[in-house]
């Protein structure tokens, strides 16, 4: 699969400029964090979008001494975006509010991955994520794979 593949040279730290890396690709990158951004950040209803519909976003919860629990939760596109559509406005109401804080981004013309941080003002809670957007077929961006990873306080 192209996202694994991308993955693995990302991870092993392969060279961008190698890997065919364009203005066109960086546009891109920053348009489908920019819809992260909004959906995170602004509770933008808008934004949800940015996950496709077979997407699937899996948690790890992690202990305070960083150790990972054996079990994680995983959960797919459309469910994840009605999730989402749910706690929003609930957030707006508690007044919370997310930072989301980009770490690292690499990207070619087939794959983005994005790895960064999202903390929770409300309640101090933090999660590491990495997601990976490809284009879908009506041409827009999606996530189609997020790890997030809860770091317990």
């Amino acid at each position: 699969m192209i996202q694994c593949a991308f993955i693995l040279i990302f991870l092993a730290g392969g060279n961008l400029e190698d890997l065919g890396v364009n203005a066109q690709a960086w546009t891109v990158a920053e348009s489908v964090l920019e819809r992260y951004r909004r959906l995170y950040e602004r509770f933008d209803p808008t934004g949800l979008d940015v996950y496709a519909k077979a997407a699937r976003v899996q948690f790890l919860p992690r202990t305070t001494d960083g150790a990972a629990h054996e079990r994680y939760r995983s959960i797919y596109g459309l469910a994840y975006r009605n999730l989402l559509e749910v706690s929003l406005p609930n957030a707006r109401l508690r007044e919370d509010r997310y930072k989301v804080d980009v770490e690292e981004i690499a990207c070619t013309h087939k794959a983005i991955v994005v790895k960064g941080r999202r903390r929770s003002e409300a309640d101090a809670n933090t999660a590491r994520f990495l997601f990976v957007a490809i284009p879908s077929l009506d041409g827009q961006w999606r996530i189609i794979r997020e790890i997030q990873e809860q770091i317990a306080r």
